[in-house]
């Protein structure tokens, strides 16, 4: 990074332990006391916990939009100053917390290793990221996808939810999502349907396509072509441990790699599913 070079950085913030909207309010001090110029924070949306512990409370999320003259490494160290100073605690994936703050984009920056993902894994399927994002910056770019905030935001909102898994072992995801069905007790259908494997809510006929909890489809495919025969439909792709490079030429859309062990692919696929439809309620209190 050249002298005097800025970067534009999209932040998301979360918190639902104590006072989450004074967090965010000091958050955006100890930012800008760091060099950080915050230019843009959404309105504070609310919404339910996904993915972790049962019985928290709502989260608060809001997205900051920032420049930055920093080099990547510092800004998420930056983070991390201004998340202790908060009083974070990392214990329990996705549980309760003080504050959390997420780069999810650094530019047009494209970094995967075991310490640093970014654009943030998550971010292109997670409602209540792309909701407030798309407050302040609906126009930029997620590099890894080419598609700007608010397509990938409106890709969640259509309905069916419909995805699509692509593997070189179609009788393993099918045998694991019949067992993830019968394990959670889900209300869903294994079905045929020409040369694919779909998995379906019994709810598919439903005709109210905001309603939370709405149905949702999982075509399993083999190969690169059919996948981008369907990608036109795709809300979320879904891929084996494959790194960004090798989705930047495939991923059109919302996706979810699941680079974890097999035996964290349920949790992983139903808190992605409660994220997509996890819409929040926007208050009118902006910084």
């Amino acid at each position: 990074m050249t002298a005097n070079t800025r970067t534009t950085c999209l932040i998301a913030f979360g918190g639902n332990v104590d006072d989450p909207q004074q967090q965010l309010a000091a958050a955006v001090v100890n930012l800008e006391q760091r060099g950080v110029i915050v230019e843009r924070v959404s309105r504070h949306w609310v919404t339910q916990a996904v993915g972790g512990p049962a019985d928290q409370a709502d989260y608060l999320n809001a997205a900051i939009v920032a420049s930055t003259d920093k080099h990547l490494l510092d800004m998420m160290a930056i983070l991390r100053e201004v998340e202790d100073q908060g009083g974070r605690r990392r214990e329990a994936r996705w549980g309760p917390r003080r504050i959390d703050l997420d780069l999810l984009l650094f530019g047009d920056s494209i970094v995967e290793n075991a310490d640093l993902c970014v654009p943030h894994p998550r971010m292109r399927f997670r409602r209540f990221v792309l909701d407030p994002a798309c407050d302040v910056a609906a126009d930029l770019i997620e590099p890894v996808t080419g598609e700007n905030l608010n397509s990938l935001r409106n890709m969640l909102i259509e309905r069916p939810l419909q995805m699509v898994w692509l593997t070189e072992n179609p009788e393993r995801v099918a045998a694991f999502l019949a067992q993830l069905v019968e394990r959670e007790n889900l209300n869903w259908r294994i079905v045929a349907s020409d040369e694919t494997p779909i998995i379906e809510s019994v709810a598919a006929e439903s005709s109210d396509a905001t309603k939370q909890g709405s149905p949702y489809v999982v075509r399993i495919v083999t190969g690169r072509v059919m996948y981008e025969r369907l990608a036109g439909d795709v809300k979320l792709g879904i891929f084996e441990s494959l790194s960004l490079n090798e989705l930047a030429s495939l991923a059109k859309g919302p996706y979810l790699c699941l680079n974890a062990a097999q035996q964290e692919w349920g949790r992983e696929l139903l808190a992605a599913v409660d994220a997509m439809q996890s819409a929040g309620s926007p208050s009118e209190t902006q910084l």
